[in-house]
């Protein structure tokens, strides 16, 4: 879980089980319970207290648009805010990707305070370098810039990478400028050690959210 669908504020939680129920006044909503740890869940409630709000979880949830042209698993996945890209914005993006590598792309809907729009990008490496695309790629960039060059408004791009153990990295660049989505790439490279990256814009550097 996560906290204003941010990959740098996490609560790891266990045994997590969600379900629609039906309110006294004829509503819905999302209850949801898990096992977390005690330390950390003071944590969560003294930021319900300092927000003023007696508690809640936002939401986000994603809808396939399309899919792979060929059937076969994606390479390579974009995820985009449903509210601020329209499905030809994702269309273009999956059309240009699908061109190098098996692509799907998905409306991604979330419900929160956070006023950034948010895409998603998924990659599976051992895939997608077997096909000559990587996060250096121009294909790639071209893509993304489609999308953060139509708003004025912040877009979080955060970057989703999948090793074939299992394991999985995020890097999060935050910006309105294309210019700083290209460099953020670049920087970025095929190899991440750390588990969660923000990229500095000012200082053009990735670094492990406790150093920002």
């Amino acid at each position: 879980m996560v906290f204003d669908h941010s990959a740098l504020d996490t609560l790891s939680v266990r045994n997590l089980r969600a379900e629609v129920v039906r309110l006294e006044d004829g509503e819905h909503a999302v209850e949801a319970t898990f096992d977390v740890d005690e330390t950390a869940w003071r944590r969560v409630q003294d930021r319900f207290a300092e927000a003023g709000v007696p508690g809640g979880f936002s939401y986000a949830a994603g809808e396939l648009q399309l899919g792979t042209s060929d059937g076969r698993p994606p390479a390579i996945a974009i995820s985009a805010d449903a509210a601020a890209f329209s499905d030809g914005d994702r269309a273009g993006v999956w059309a240009l990707w699908s061109g190098v590598a098996p692509t799907q792309a998905s409306r991604l809907y979330e419900f929160s305070a956070a006023d950034a729009a948010r895409v998603i990008i998924e990659m599976w490496p051992a895939v997608a370098l077997g096909l000559g695309v990587n996060l250096t790629s121009s294909v790639v960039y071209d893509g993304l810039k489609r999308l953060v060059a139509k708003r004025r408004e912040l877009t979080v791009v955060e970057v989703h990478r999948y090793g074939p153990d299992g394991t999985r990295t995020k890097a999060v660049v935050t910006t309105n400028d294309t210019e700083v989505v290209r460099v953020a790439l670049e920087a970025l490279g095929d190899d991440q050690s750390d588990p969660v990256l923000v990229f500095d814009a000012r200082r053009r550097l990735w670094l492990p959210p406790d150093d920002r």
